[in-house]
């Protein structure tokens, strides 16, 4: 994959290990899992408007799909953990489709950088 056929969106991606934490809830007097703060604040400023429209993508929708991911991202993540946080926002949360229609993620690290702030995603979606 190329990633002059990709969707640059500029902004570093988003690994598993910081999604989700368990905290106590004092009215259901039992652990939850919930979103952390971190990941809630990278799906607010997430830019949306850096994406393709869902129609100029030329997917059927109706069929599988496979996902291929690059990441310019810091030395110390775990490339492979960026693409769950990435498929959730893009497939499921901007294009309004139930990510269980992704049959197949190829997940690379395009470079290292230095910040997060210099963090990309590149995204290409195709029919299988």
């Amino acid at each position: 994959m190329s990633c002059s056929a990709c969707t640059e969106v500029q902004c570093h991606g988003m690994s598993e290990n910081y999604m989700y934490e368990t905290v106590y809830d004092e009215i259901l007097d039992e652990n939850i899992t919930r979103k952390t703060d971190t990941y809630n604040n990278w799906i607010k400023y997430f830019p949306t408007y850096q994406l393709k429209d869902k129609d100029d993508l030329n997917i059927d929708w109706t069929k599988g799909i496979n996902v291929f991911l690059k990441f310019d991202c810091i030395d110390s993540v775990d490339v492979q953990n960026m693409s769950k946080s990435a498929i959730d926002e893009i497939i499921t949360r901007c294009y309004h489709e139930d990510d269980r229609i992704v049959e197949k993620i190829v997940t690379e690290r395009n470079k290292t950088v230095n910040s997060f702030k210099e963090g990309k995603i590149y995204i290409c979606i195709k029919n299988i």
